[in-house]
């Protein structure tokens, strides 16, 4: 989660843009405001191509499931969101594919 999280930009952000449990307040959609912990539940990125320098990007973000679990540890939420990221209107430069535990 360390080099998406880069993406931020060199300052961060502000205090009131992170969740009580240190997650950005908009990274899992469907859950700001909600009373829940989220936990990083896994990442894979694929590269795609070399990103130019100078360049300005785009993100894509789409949540691609939902899904219920039941554990010993009790019930959770399986949230996977991918995010493309692109040369602004062209070239693919990396899939990141997240998944959050929403409890």
């Amino acid at each position: 989660m360390y080099l998406p999280s880069l993406l931020r930009g060199p300052d961060g952000a502000d205090t009131a843009e992170y969740r009580p449990d240190g997650m950005f307040a908009d990274e899992v959609p469907g859950t700001a405001g909600l009373d829940v912990r989220l936990l990083a539940g896994g990442q894979t990125i694929e590269f795609c191509s070399t990103p130019p320098l100078g360049v300005p990007l785009e993100v894509t973000r789409t949540v691609n499931g939902v899904d219920w679990k039941d554990s010993d540890g009790g019930e959770f939420l399986l949230i996977t969101v991918s995010k493309t990221y692109r040369v602004t209107g062209s070239v693919t430069l990396a899939i990141v594919t997240e998944r959050f535990i929403v409890r």
